[in-house]
């Protein structure tokens, strides 16, 4: 439902089966059964053909870790009506963050970059006993 697999990765296939931008319960459930590896084994259930559609937004979902926007919605979350809440996060909010997500990504990516090299030292020397040099 998240849009990628647990390692951050693109998925092998598009869930989405019938194309509607939402993946719903159901889809994400024939995905990981289509996909799953010997050790795993995904069940799904439903009370309701209503219960298989089920969804979760694709890309604001991570948005709920950030405490800074979990803090910020906090107040509204509590004195709005759920189906107005979320309707204002989907449609107002949330195109709004993704602006801010671009900006993050580009952060990250740079931060990641000068730390490689020292992750894998301390990766290499957990693992081998050994210092590969690097300094970051």
């Amino acid at each position: 439902m998240a849009g990628h697999d647990p390692y951050g990765h693109a998925l092998a296939f598009n869930p989405d089966t019938d194309g509607n931008g939402r993946i719903y319960a159901e889809e994400a459930f024939a995905y990981a059964d289509a996909v799953h590896d010997p050790y795993d084994s995904p069940m799904y259930s439903e009370t309701s053909e209503a219960a298989g559609d089920t969804w979760l937004g694709e890309r604001y979902a991570w948005w709920w870790y950030c405490p800074l926007l979990t803090k910020a919605l906090q107040p509204y979350y509590t004195a709005l009506p759920l189906p107005e809440f979320y309707d204002k996060v989907h449609t107002l909010l949330e195109p709004r963050l993704l602006e801010i997500q671009n900006k993050l990504d580009q952060a990250s990516l740079s931060v990641r970059k000068e730390l490689e090299p020292r992750i894998k030292e301390l990766v290499a020397a957990a693992f081998t006993g050994k210092s590969t040099g690097a300094r970051g």
